[in-house]
C-alpha cells in the first residue's frame, strides 16, 4: 500500500511535481544557451557586422577627373578644392528632421526638401546630397554647430574648374550630377549617386577615359550619428585620377578666335589643320559660362538657358546646319572638270553673263544685277558669278550631280569626336520625289543646288573638311579634338584628281588678292609675303537677312589652315571674310614666333 502524506499526497506525487518543476526550469536556461550559441557561435559575423553598421560610416570617394590641355600643355580643364554637405542613411522621418535643421542656412524651400527626400526614398543605403561647392561662411557655420545636425558629413570634393571659362564652352563642354536613371546604366557602373559625369563636349565624348576610378573610407560615428574619426580596422582604398587629355587644340588661336568672334551675336567659325585633320580652334555664339553650370544653377537659371531663343547650348559648329551659298561652288567646278565640262589647260564652258539666266519660265538672278560678261570657270570663282554655274549645273545634269554628292561623302557626317554631330544634306531625284511628289520637281532644281542653294545644307565644320583636299592633293582625315596619330584617322582619298584639286588654287587665291574683281578683296593680307585663299558664300535665309560664309585657306601656296565660318543675318561673305583675316593675321603671328621664318612675321596690318 503505498504511503501518504498528511494531506493525503503520496511520494509519487510529490516526486513527479519535482520532476516538473526541474524541466520547466530547465527549459528557459536551454533555450537562452541556445540564443547565446547562434549569436555568438553561428552569428557572429552577421550579428558583428550589424554592429559596426551602428558605428561604422562606408564613405565613397570621388575620383578626381583628369586634366584636359591644349596641344601645347596648357591647361584647359582641371579640379580645384570643394565642399559638399551629405547626409547619413537614417529613417525617414530622421531625415526630413535633418533637412528641415539645415533648411535655413542652406536656403532649402519646401519644394527642394521635397525632391531630396524623394530622392533619398530611391536609394536608401546611399548618402544623401544636400548642397554642393559650398561657400566659405556656409562651412564655418556647419564646422561650428556640427552637433546641431546629427548625421551630417562634410565632404571634401574636387570642383571642376574651366579655366578659361565661356571661351572653350562648346569644345570641352560641363559634367553635371548623375541622373538616377543613368546610374542604371552599365557604362556609368563605377559611378555612384552624386559623381559627375560629362554633359557635353570633350567631357561627355571623353567621359570613360576622364572620370577615374573611385574609392572608400569608413569613419566611425557615434550614437548621434556624430563624426569619432577614422575607423583603423578598416584600410581605405583610395580614388585614382582619371586620365589626362591632351587636345589638338591651340590656346592662341582659340583666344584669338573667341575675341573675334564676340563681335558677333550668333554665327559660328572652326579651324582645321589640312594635313591632320586636327581642330586648332572652334567658337560657337551664342556661348554660355561652364563653371556655372558645373557649380550648379538653379531650376529657373537652367530654363533660361535651355530656352533661350538663340540657343547657347547649340554647337553651331558641328550642328548647325545652313546651305552653303556660293562656297560650295568649289564642287561644283570639281564636278564640272571630272566630267571634262572645264579644265586647267583648256578652260571648257565659258558664258556671257548678263544679270541672270532664263530657264523655262523663271528668270534665276546673278547676285551682280549687270552681269559679269564673259567668264570661264576661273573668272566665276573670283567674281562668284552666279550664271557661269547655272549653265555648269545644267550641262552636268540633276542625276549625276546628286549622284556626285552622294558619293564623294563630303555631306555625310564627319566623324569628329564630339557628341550630337549633325548631318548636312545633299538630295537625290527619291529624296525630291518623297518631299514634293513626283511632277513637282525637274531638271531646273539643278540651278539652285550648284550655287549651293536650295536643298543642300552643310555644317561649317562640314564645310572646311570640303576644302581640306584642296589642300593637300587629295587626302581626307576625320576631324578630331583628342591629340593622336593622324594616320590612324586617315579616309579613303576623295573621288577627284589632284590635277583638277590643284586648278583651284589660283582663282581662290584670286578671290581675296584680285584688287578689282575678287569678291573678298577688301580682306587681302596687305603687306605679306605669303596670301590668303578662299571663298565668299551667301546663304539666303527665310527668317530674315541673309548669312554670311567664308572659308580662308593660308598660305594660298601651300595650305596649313582651313578657317571655316558662318555669321547669322551676316549679309555677305564679303563681310565675314574680314573676321577670318583677323584670325590668320593672329595665327601669322604665331607661326612667326615658332618658326622664326620671317615670311610668317607681320609686316603690316
Amino acid at each position: 500500500m503505498p504511503l501518504r502524506t498528511r494531506h493525503g499526497e503520496g511520494v509519487s506525487g510529490r516526486l513527479l511535481k519535482a520532476r516538473m518543476a526541474k524541466v520547466i526550469i530547465l527549459i528557459p536556461f536551454i533555450v537562452l544557451i541556445a540564443i547565446f550559441f547562434r549569436y555568438q557561435v553561428l552569428h557572429t559575423s552577421e550579428y558583428t557586422l550589424h554592429s559596426e553598421e551602428n558605428r561604422l560610416r562606408r564613405i565613397e570617394l570621388p575620383p578626381p577627373r583628369g586634366l584636359i590641355t591644349d596641344r601645347n600643355g596648357k591647361v584647359l580643364a582641371e579640379n580645384i578644392p570643394s565642399y559638399s554637405i551629405e547626409l547619413y542613411p537614417q529613417p525617414p522621418d530622421s531625415m526630413e528632421i535633418a533637412l528641415e535643421r539645415l533648411a535655413p542656412l542652406l536656403k532649402l524651400s519646401v519644394s527642394d526638401r521635397e525632391q531630396l527626400l524623394q530622392k533619398y526614398k530611391l536609394r536608401r543605403s546611399s548618402p544623401l546630397r544636400v548642397a554642393s561647392d559650398i561657400d566659405q561662411k556656409t562651412l564655418a557655420v556647419v564646422e561650428e554647430h556640427r552637433s546641431t545636425f546629427p548625421g551630417i558629413y562634410l565632404r571634401s570634393d574636387m570642383k571642376r574648374s574651366y579655366v578659361y571659362g565661356p571661351a572653350l564652352a562648346h569644345v570641352l563642354g560641363y559634367v553635371g550630377e548623375i541622373t538616377d536613371s543613368e546610374l542604371e546604366d552599365s557604362a556609368y557602373s563605377d559611378h555612384t549617386m552624386g559623381s559627375l559625369i560629362g554633359r557635353s563636349g570633350i567631357e561627355a565624348q571623353y567621359e570613360h577615359l576622364l572620370h577615374g576610378v573611385r574609392g572608400v573610407k569608413f569613419i566611425e560615428v557615434d550614437a548621434r550619428g556624430r563624426e569619432l574619426g577614422p575607423f583603423h580596422d578598416k584600410t581605405p582604398v583610395m580614388p585614382t585620377r582619371g586620365n589626362d587629355l591632351r587636345l589638338t587644340i591651340d590656346l592662341r588661336l582659340q583666344m584669338a578666335m573667341h575675341a573675334i568672334m564676340d563681335t558677333i551675336e550668333i554665327g559660328a567659325m572652326v579651324a582645321v589643320d589640312p594635313r591632320t585633320g586636327g581642330v586648332l580652334a572652334m567658337v560657337s555664339k551664342p556661348e554660355f559660362d561652364p563653371n556655372r553650370l558645373s557649380s550648379g544653377i538653379s531650376s529657373s537659371q537652367w530654363r533660361q538657358l535651355l530656352f533661350h531663343p538663340n540657343k547657347p547650348f547649340l554647337n553651331r559648329v558641328i550642328q548647325g546646319i545652313y546651305p552653303p551659298g556660293s562656297t560650295f561652288k568649289v564642287f561644283t567646278t570639281l564636278v564640272g572638270a571630272d566630267l571634262g565640262l572645264i579644265g586647267a589647260d583648256a578652260p571648257g564652258l565659258e558664258v556671257i553673263c548678263r544679270g541672270g539666266l532664263q530657264y523655262g519660265r523663271r528668270f534665276f538672278k546673278c547676285w551682280q544685277a549687270g552681269g559679269h560678261g564673259k567668264v570661264d570657270y576661273r573668272d566665276a570663282i573670283v567674281r562668284s558669278c552666279d550664271t557661269f554655274f547655272y549653265q555648269l549645273g545644267i550641262k552636268i545634269g540633276l542625276e549625276r550631280f546628286c549622284r556626285y554628292g552622294k558619293e564623294s561623302g563630303l555631306l555625310e557626317k564627319t566623324g569628329v569626336d564630339l557628341p550630337n554631330e549633325e548631318a548636312g544634306l545633299f538630295p537625290d531625284e527619291n529624296w525630291y520625289s518623297r518631299n514634293y511628289g513626283r511632277g513637282n520637281w525637274g531638271p531646273g532644281n539643278v540651278l539652285n543646288l550648284s550655287i549651293g542653294q536650295g536643298e543642300i545644307t552643310m555644317s561649317p565644320l562640314q564645310l572646311a573638311m570640303m576644302y581640306s583636299p584642296i589642300c593637300n592633293g587629295g587626302r581626307r582625315y576625320r576631324p578630331h579634338l583628342l591629340e593622336t596619330d593622324p594616320e590612324t584617322l586617315r579616309l579613303p582619298d576623295i573621288m577627284f584628281s589632284r590635277e583638277h584639286l590643284e586648278m583651284l588654287i589660283g582663282p581662290l587665291t584670286g578671290v581675296v588678292n584680285d584688287p578689282v574683281h575678287g569678291t573678298a578683296r577688301g580682306s587681302r593680307l596687305w603687306g605679306q609675303k605669303l596670301k590668303m585663299a578662299g571663298k565668299t558664300g551667301t546663304s539666303q535665309n527665310p527668317h530674315g537677312d541673309d548669312h554670311g560664309l567664308f572659308v580662308g585657306l593660308f598660305p594660298a601656296s601651300a595650305p596649313e589652315i582651313v578657317v571655316s565660318i558662318v555669321v547669322e543675318h551676316g549679309l555677305h561673305g564679303s563681310a565675314t571674310a574680314r573676321l577670318v583675316k583677323d584670325l590668320m593675321l593672329a595665327y601669322l603671328e604665331f607661326r612667326g614666333q615658332e618658326t622664326g621664318n620671317e615670311e610668317f612675321a607681320i609686316i603690316a596690318h
